[in-house]
């Protein structure tokens, strides 16, 4: 991990200003499915020849391919809210739609490699009491009654990112604030990883006080790619890559928008993001 040559990742920008939440790859490697700018329609770019196509007219803010490239999960705006997203599946060759699930919270659900099992996130209100609780919740496609919930937390969680071969789960949340000296220190958030065979959970790194860690996403089975916000900007942050075996995290790439999630390529060699330009 001391130089991007030993990370082995080629890192490249899709200027899709304006693309929300996710960009996608295809089983194969081949396809780069994303959000079109200003359309909000689903699209596939062909990383061969560099074309792209229309594949649905829906209006969506988020992707990602199920089922072997059989299918793509959408996820569709929850009524008025931007706080949470419907997630269906689209079945590229009947063009039939599934519902999977209802008020996810939003940038808060992964699909495993194998496109057979979803994760996300959802939140309660429980009556007559101060907090919210989340919960993570794994989903296997196919079987509707199939839905468990994983974790269950009094305070608000997000980004969930599941292991290439394993059910370790990645997500954030935020240390309360701890009063020094009769001063408060700003809240500092932290990814950390549940593993959902044993249920045991551990902080692997958390980020400077009063900066917004986004998109904790596995590369393999022992590094982690990040966006850290910048001082200047909340649109805006920095990419960086972390080892879980060296406990050290180095800098990839400047001036990544935040709200788009990195996409690792099925090989783990290749890291979409969107720039600003």
């Amino acid at each position: 991990m001391s130089s991007r040559v030993t990370i082995a990742l080629v890192l490249f920008a899709l200027l899709l200003t304006g693309c929300y939440e996710m960009i996608a790859w295809s089983p194969d490697g081949r396809y780069l499915a994303f959000v079109g700018p200003g359309d909000m329609k689903l699209w596939p770019w062909d990383t061969e020849t560099s074309q792209t196509t229309m594949l649905s007219d829906k209006e969506i803010l988020a992707c990602k391919y199920l089922n072997g490239g059989e299918a793509i999960l959408l996820a569709k705006q929850h009524g008025q809210s931007d706080e949470y997203l419907d997630l269906v599946q689209l079945d590229l060759k009947s063009g039939d739609l599934t519902r999977l699930a209802e008020k996810t919270l939003a940038y808060s659900y992964d699909v495993s490699n194998d496109g057979k099992r979803l994760y996300y996130i959802t939140e309660r209100f429980p009556e007559n009491l101060p907090y919210r609780t989340s919960e993570i919740h794994e989903r296997t496609l196919g079987d509707s009654s199939a839905d468990m919930v994983l974790l269950e937390q009094k305070e608000t969680i997000g980004f969930v990112s599941v292991a290439p071969r394993t059910r370790r789960i990645l997500f954030t949340n935020a240390e309360p604030e701890i009063k020094v000296s009769g001063s408060e220190r700003e809240a500092a958030e932290a990814v950390l990883l549940l593993d959902a065979d044993s249920g045991a959970i551990e902080t692997i790194l958390t980020g400077p006080p009063g900066r917004s860690l986004w998109w904790p996403t596995w590369l393999d089975e022992e590094r982690v790619i990040y966006l850290l916000d910048t001082e200047e900007s909340d649109e805006v942050g920095v990419l960086y890559a972390y080892s879980m075996k060296t406990q050290k995290s180095i800098k990839l790439l400047e001036h990544i928008q935040l709200m788009v999630r990195p996409s690792v390529s099925p090989d783990g060699k290749t890291v979409a993001v969107t720039a600003m330009p």
